[in-house]
């Protein structure tokens, strides 16, 4: 996202060493694979401590961070690489089937793992995992507290954006509700700027798309917002 430049090469699997396993060296037969390497933000990459948002109620045991103090959790991906099972790749073993916690937009579908918290009547931009059963996905839970996928900054960016749709969601809504009084009248005049209304708020819908092409920041959570708008 360009407001999370500038960006880090990441190792996915790190290559000198794995935080908190003592006896494996890291993957660094992996080092300059370039399957093995993603383009990532500094924050996500880095681990430091960062800033979090108050949480609702209903999520904080969910989504407070497990290193946490003080409103500020230790976050970043740096070199952590957990895993749902004990085996681990190794440089004479490379096959080992690993299952890896953490997501690798690369490969695999962010959907099917995370969801944006939408609330029409109290905008938060949250990240959330994706339930199945009842069951939170452990790959998305365990890359929200890693990547840090709810500090502070990327929370109030999308808190933003979400605030800026439901705005110009009321916009067309008014709009078109004045559009369609005045094209009823008989008055020439009152068709007329009817039929410009509507040409207005055709633009506004152009603006909400153009929010959602892939090559914007936050278009993701543009789509799951407009989702929400045609199912209301």
């Amino acid at each position: 996202m360009p407001d999370q430049a500038p960006v880090d090469v990441e190792h996915y699997r790190p290559k000198g060493r794995i935080a908190g396993v003592a006896n494996h060296p890291g993957y660094w037969w992996l080092a300059m694979v370039w399957d093995n390497l993603l383009p990532s933000c500094i924050d996500c990459n880095r681990r430091r401590w960062q800033d979090l948002p108050q949480f609702p109620e209903s999520l904080a045991q969910l989504l407070v961070a497990p290193e946490m103090q003080g409103g500020k959790a230790s976050l970043g991906k740096q070199d952590l690489f957990p895993i749902a099972g004990a085996a681990r790749a190794t440089a004479t073993v490379p096959g080992i089937d690993e299952q890896p916690d953490l997501i690798n937009p690369c490969v695999d579908d962010p959907e099917e793992h995370l969801v944006f918290h939408i609330d029409r009547g109290d905008p938060l931009g949250l990240v959330l995992p994706a339930f199945e059963d009842d069951v939170p996905s452990r790959r998305g839970l365990t890359s929200i507290h890693v990547y840090g996928l709810n500090r502070l900054g990327l929370v109030q960016e999308r808190t933003r954006i979400l605030r800026k749709l439901d705005f110009l969601s009321r916009l067309i809504d008014e709009i078109g509700k004045i559009s369609e009084m005045l094209l009823a009248s008989r008055d020439q005049k009152n068709k007329t700027m009817g039929a410009r209304l509507d040409l207005l708020l055709n633009q506004i819908l152009d603006e909400i798309r153009a929010m959602a092409e892939p090559d914007q920041p936050y278009s993701s959570l543009v789509k799951a917002w407009s989702k929400t708008l045609k199912t209301n």
